[in-house]
């Protein structure tokens, strides 16, 4: 039986999507199926989904802002 095109979220959808792991949350299931056609390892599956994680760039945050010198009007930050 084929599987809906879009599935209702699960409970593990939404804790990826929580703890910001989006690749891993869109792409899981796919992975899931071709593992088990390949009878891949769990190891084996573990090693791609980090992969697939891994391989999209980061946006990197930083408090800094948070912290300004300049000025108490709250977080903002300085052209310093």
């Amino acid at each position: 039986m084929a599987r809906p095109d879009h599935p209702p979220p699960t409970q593990l959808d939404r804790d990826l999507v929580e703890l910001k792991l989006l690749e891993i949350a869109q792409g899981y299931r796919e992975v899931l199926d071709e593992a088990a056609r390949k009878g891949s390892s769990m190891l084996e599956v573990l090693a791609t989904l980090i992969g697939m994680e891994q391989t999209v760039p980061k946006f990197s945050f930083s408090m800094s802002w948070a912290i300004c010198p300049s000025t108490s009007a709250g977080p903002t930050c300085c052209s310093r």
